[in-house]
């Protein structure tokens, strides 16, 4: 079986931004962990900790990322309802720099043990005392009693929040782009940092973190926060309001597919790409290439990656093109990409990246 498909050429990501799904209700009370864990069963091996310092609360941290390189962590009592949410961020770690919502003051990071230099940013559900200190809910001190209290719960409302999280005075309210009936509200730090999909009157659905790093193939965008990828910890279903998880994925093709180009320099056209699924075990590559280049070459290559259609990576791998001549097609030489599985032909893409020229 044989299909044409269509080409796009590489993208560049540049913001890194994940996501949960929030309350839709005025009040916290009844956000559990394990309910938490129940709405999210890619997570049901996460389980409560201990905090050094208190026998008041633990925490709960799930990690969103493979590489189990950026974790967010959950504050809950000894009901395991959720008090507080906490972030953190590494100074030296690309393009994160200190920021006026972040807990620790202007050129004053934490220096912690395994951890090195932090910034944290610590969002309040509930009154905060002095005692916790903004100090990183996994480094609160083992050498002496703390049990830090913390007052009662607010509405989960931005407005409400702000109250209790001064470092919210730096949000912006900005075009969230899942809605256009302005039914749907994004409030934004102008930098990284934990933000906020509420409905028209502040009552929070989600809890984003914009955090910008390199790399990557799932980009979204937004004017103002630039590129990022996206991933989602629901709290409770969206219901009709908006569809988040079907929007991400259209944007993640549409930023995959953003270059769409059949032409590369220094001269070759595209003209025709036929993929052939070997049952399962690789994909066979037939691409006609037209040399308009104004001369010859002995080998022309590319990178070629393929996704489905909801932008995941495939297969990947270099097609080459032997005894180009100018004005002339050249057929790719007969290989196959790898599979691990079979694949819906009609539910792929793929880009291509000009490498080089002989």
């Amino acid at each position: 079986m044989k299909r044409v498909l269509r080409v796009a050429s590489r993208l560049v990501l540049v913001v890194s931004i994940f996501l949960i799904m929030g309350l839709g209700q005025a009040q916290c009370a009844g956000l559990t962990g394990d309910e938490l864990i129940e709405l999210n069963p890619k997570f049901v091996d996460t389980e409560l900790s201990a905090i050094f310092g208190t026998d008041l609360y633990q925490e709960l941290t799930v990690y969103l990322d493979s590489g189990r390189g950026f974790p967010i962590t959950f504050l809950v009592d000894n009901n395991e309802e959720i008090l507080m949410i906490q972030k953190i961020y590494y100074p030296d770690y690309k393009f994160v720099d200190w920021h006026p919502w972040f807990d620790q003051e202007e050129e004053n990071p934490l220096i912690l043990k395994v951890y090195g230099t932090v910034y944290s940013q610590q969002i309040y559900l509930a009154a905060p005392e002095a005692e916790l200190g903004k100090i990183p809910l996994e480094h609160v001190s083992s050498s002496r009693k703390v049990d830090f209290k913390l007052g009662n719960k607010v509405p989960l409302n931005f407005y409400d929040l702000k109250t209790i999280n001064l470092g919210l005075e730096h949000y912006e309210e900005l075009d969230p782009l899942i809605t256009d009936d302005g039914s749907i509200i994004l409030f934004a730090p102008p930098g990284p940092g934990m933000a906020f999909l509420t409905d028209d009157k502040g009552e929070i659905f989600t809890i984003l973190d914009v955090f910008p790093v390199e790399g990557g193939r799932t980009s979204l965008y937004h004017p103002e926060l630039g590129e990022f990828v996206l991933s989602n910890l629901s709290l409770r279903e969206a219901e009709s309001r908006f569809d988040l998880e079907e929007w991400t994925v259209e944007r993640r093709v549409d930023r995959i597919k953003l270059d769409y180009a059949e032409w590369f320099e220094p001269g070759f056209v595209i003209e025709k790409v036929e993929l052939e699924d070997l049952m399962g075990m690789g994909l066979m590559i037939e691409v006609d290439l037209f040399n308009d280049s104004g001369r010859d070459y002995a080998m022309v290559m590319f990178e070629m990656k393929v996704y489905d259609g909801r932008g995941k990576l495939i297969t990947e791998g270099i097609i080459s093109f032997m005894n180009s001549q100018d004005g002339q097609t050249t057929r790719t030489l007969p290989g196959a990409l790898p599979l691990e599985t079979a694949v819906d032909l009609d539910d792929l893409f793929y880009i291509l990246k000009f490498m080089s020229a002989q």
